[in-house]
């Protein structure tokens, strides 16, 4: 239930608190508008240190259809409906600071892997086409960045969105490069956001990449 959220971390820190007051206490959490409306960060955040968004995985090959999972900005050509509508790194930051959250407090979250599709028909350069998980070194659906960026296909970039995604005809892969970090760097500057975070070291090329961008 919610509240027991919020009773978990009201115990957290009162425990951190009787070891030794001044330890950090974070918590991750989804950065899907339905994950934020039921778990109360309007209740939770005064006893958390930091807050990182995990605004990513956002759409998968656990749907039908291509789009992308990590997106900066909605994009009005989005066909998603509901609350998936709002699955994108603004839109999460934004209902967490309308629901009290210090913007000091959030982290944006990043990834260091892609989600894709294969069987994608070329239609808008396979963006929004029905597919099935794509084959990968990693797991069906998802490839690190490292592999990702030796491929070579043609890169597309959805200017709304804020994000890139590359297709080969059959394939399509959505995911961050360094060029998707810088915009999301510069949201997370221009929010005054406490900082940003990779999900995870190991996707990244050999050069660090991504942490360097």
């Amino acid at each position: 239930a919610p509240l027991d959220v919020v009773a978990l971390m009201v115990e957290f820190r009162r425990q951190l608190d009787a070891l030794r007051p001044g330890l950090e206490l974070s918590a991750t959490v989804g950065a899907g508008i339905d994950k934020i409306r039921v778990t109360r960060p309007e209740l939770y955040h005064p006893y958390v240190n930091a807050i990182n968004v995990m605004s990513y995985d956002f759409h998968g090959d656990w749907e039908s259809s291509t789009n992308f999972h990590s997106a900066l900005f909605n994009s009005p050509n989005d066909p998603s409906t509901g609350d998936a509508r709002y699955y994108n790194t603004n839109d999460a930051i934004q209902a967490l600071l309308a629901r009290g959250v210090p913007a000091s407090k959030l982290n944006v979250g990043m990834t260091s892997y892609g989600r894709g599709w294969s069987n994608v028909g070329s239609t808008n350069h396979g963006l929004y086409q029905s597919g099935i998980g794509a084959a990968s070194s990693e797991e069906p659906g998802i490839e690190s960045y490292r592999v990702l960026k030796t491929l070579g296909w043609p890169v597309y970039v959805d200017a709304n969105a804020k994000t890139r995604w590359i297709y080969n005809g059959n394939t399509f892969w959505s995911f961050d490069d360094p060029l998707v970090i810088a915009d999301k760097m510069a949201y997370a500057q221009l929010q005054a956001l406490g900082g940003a975070f990779l999900w995870d070291f190991s996707g990244d090329d050999a050069q660090g990449s991504l942490v360097a961008a």
